[in-house]
């Protein structure tokens, strides 16, 4: 990870493989999702179904908590990438 204008953001690597793996479908899932972690120390998920539908919508795996997200650039800026 980097700093960025004061905000910790993963490198330009992981963001790549993030787009790559949600955006063209360049990812081999191990179960019925795929794992995401942030920056911020959090993991979440996100179902197979969102992923084929191009859905950027998670689930946080601690609390259950869904986030939703316009699109992949935006979940990124958020701090998430595939783990």
């Amino acid at each position: 990870m980097h700093m960025d204008d004061e905000q910790a953001r993963w490198s330009e690597s992981a963001e790549n493989a993030t787009r790559e793996a949600l955006d063209e479908f360049a990812a081999l899932p191990a179960a019925d999702f795929l794992a995401l972690k942030n920056i911020d120390g959090r993991f979440a998920t996100l179902s197979i179904g969102n992923w084929l539908a191009k859905q950027a919508r998670i689930v946080d795996r601690s609390t259950g908590e869904e986030m939703a997200f316009a699109n992949t650039d935006d979940l990124i800026r958020a701090g998430w990438v595939i783990d």
